[in-house]
């Protein structure tokens, strides 16, 4: 029986991980992202999260981690078989900052900077 995320039936790679580990209780260390993957039964619709029309594109994805107790969050979206990450801060527009959740979770793990938020991009106030 596949895992889902309000209704939607999950990528394969997230319902392996989740079948081994319904997400983490504490963060990666901060040399590793310091990233949190949100239980099933947290997650949110980025609507729900962020209630500003600049993430409406977005707003089905669900957000499933967070980064340094919510300064910001990932969301996966849910539409795609695959399922691209998102940051989404509250400031800036959203971003694809991987195209799955397990170059994501590489990602996290290096510690690249194409899991944090771009300071040159636009903040909108």
């Amino acid at each position: 029986m596949p895992l889902k995320s309000v209704g939607t039936i999950l990528p394969l790679e997230v319902v392996a991980l989740y079948e081994h580990s319904d997400g983490t209780s504490i963060a990666t260390p901060v040399d590793r992202g310091w990233v949190r993957l949100w239980k099933l039964s947290e997650w949110r619709a980025v609507r729900e999260v962020l209630k500003d029309p600049k993430y409406s594109a977005v707003g089905d994805a669900e957000v499933f981690a967070d980064h340094c107790d919510e300064s910001w969050w990932y969301a996966l979206d849910v539409a795609s078989s695959k399922g691209a990450v998102y940051i989404v801060d509250g400031l800036r527009p959203p971003r694809t900052v991987a195209s799955s959740v397990l170059a994501f979770l590489e990602d996290v793990l290096a510690d690249r900077e194409s899991i944090y938020p771009k300071e040159d991009a636009a903040v909108q106030q």
